[in-house]
């Protein structure tokens, strides 16, 4: 583990949050913040890390160095605070006509490792490009089904008709659901609060890589 990934951990862990909290608050995509945490971006981009930094009120210079006390490391949780867990994939999907998950298919086909706080978490690895910019191909959504979302949030919902999207948890009034796309060609979409039948909160955006492991 480098400098970088060390300081930002750290950070995470004392201000106890996580990358998808950190992305949001920094409109950076989350990916790029898990990719720095795990190192697999080795040269991020200086604005990038500005902006991190700039979020957790320290110097650009102590984010990417040593200015970080190492002594503090060793009382730190692990990076995120959470233990990394073995996360099934329970199928592969992609945004099909009018933003609708499409099932490719569903069977287990493997686990990526992830620190879920949800013991039923699963994972969806999607296919295709019609979730760019947001997603891309090969990418997994880790869903944890028992967690409360709220506004602002990524969620995959589920209709009673069988219907499935994921989307961004706007707001809800009048017994009705706003939820946002990930793509923007498709626009916001409003369901009755009685036509839904869940709503799963979307973690996390993970890099296929060295997290997924196959059966």
């Amino acid at each position: 583990m480098d400098a970088l990934q060390k300081n930002l951990a750290y950070l995470m862990a004392k201000h106890q949050t996580n990358p998808t909290q950190v992305a949001q608050a920094t409109k950076i995509p989350q990916p790029t913040v898990y990719r720095i945490l795990m190192g697999e971006t080795k040269n991020p981009r200086v604005d990038t890390l500005q902006t991190i930094a700039d979020h957790f009120r320290v110097s650009l210079e102590a984010l990417r160095g040593t200015s970080l006390r190492e002594a503090d490391f060793s009382h730190q949780p692990a990076p995120i605070a959470q233990p990394f867990r073995q996360v099934p994939v329970v199928g592969h999907v992609k945004g099909g006509d009018n933003g609708y998950l499409e099932e490719l298919d569903c069977p287990v086909d493997g686990y990526v490792e992830y620190p879920a706080r949800d013991k039923n978490a699963y994972a969806l690895r999607v296919k295709g490009d019609s979730m760019r910019p947001r997603i891309r191909p090969g990418e997994f959504v880790i869903v944890e089904p028992n967690r409360q979302p709220h506004p602002g949030d990524d969620v995959v919902v589920i209709a009673r008709d069988g219907r499935k999207w994921l989307k961004e948890f706007l707001y809800e009034r009048n017994g009705e659901i706003t939820f946002g796309s990930v793509n923007a060609e498709h626009a916001p979409i409003s369901l009755p609060r009685t036509d839904i039948l869940s709503i799963h909160y979307a973690a996390a955006i993970v890099p296929n890589g060295a997290a997924y492991q196959p059966i």
